[in-house]
């Protein structure tokens, strides 16, 4: 697999792959062009074999306001999505990987998501990489009505 930067130009295959991975609560076109175009990270994660996008990440920048005392630079994840047909086989990881390298290098260091409380599988993923469970959002997303977990990352300081 490889990871390469996103475009607006690859929309289309985004929102498959964000319907097929959140087929209740996923965005629709207009927000998901919103997100990309403001954008500080748009990556795509490309199938070796038969260049198939299979997954996508956007995140946009915090401002200092929204920040928590004591960080200088934080990103929110707006989307991370992988086809339903890969999840599972270590390809989330991968991506993370790829995205919180390119994150410390910007210098950032606090990042902030918001996750579907019934997603355990995307939970464990940011757990393994240092997020923590911050609050509860009741009925955060529409659709579903389900609750969302906000997850925090900080850069650890020695």
């Amino acid at each position: 697999m490889q990871i390469l930067p996103g475009t607006l130009a690859e929309v289309n295959s985004f929102l498959r792959i964000e319907q097929e991975a959140f087929p209740v609560d996923g965005y629709d076109l207009k927000l998901l062009r919103k997100y990309i175009k403001k954008s500080l990270i748009c990556l795509k994660m490309v199938n070796d074999t038969n260049s198939e996008i299979i997954g996508y990440f956007v995140c946009s920048g915090l401002k200092l306001d929204e920040l928590e005392e004591g960080s200088t630079k934080g990103i929110e994840f707006e989307s991370l999505a992988i086809l339903p047909a890969y999840q599972g086989k270590g390809y989330g990881t991968q991506f993370m990987h790829r995205i919180m390298d390119e994150l410390s290098e910007m210098g950032v260091d606090y990042i902030e998501l918001q996750v579907d409380t019934s997603n355990g599988t995307a939970i464990h993923l940011y757990e393994n990489f240092g997020f923590q469970i911050m609050e509860t959002l009741s009925q955060y997303y529409n659709e579903s009505g389900h609750d969302a977990f906000v997850m925090v990352w900080k850069k650890q300081t020695l």
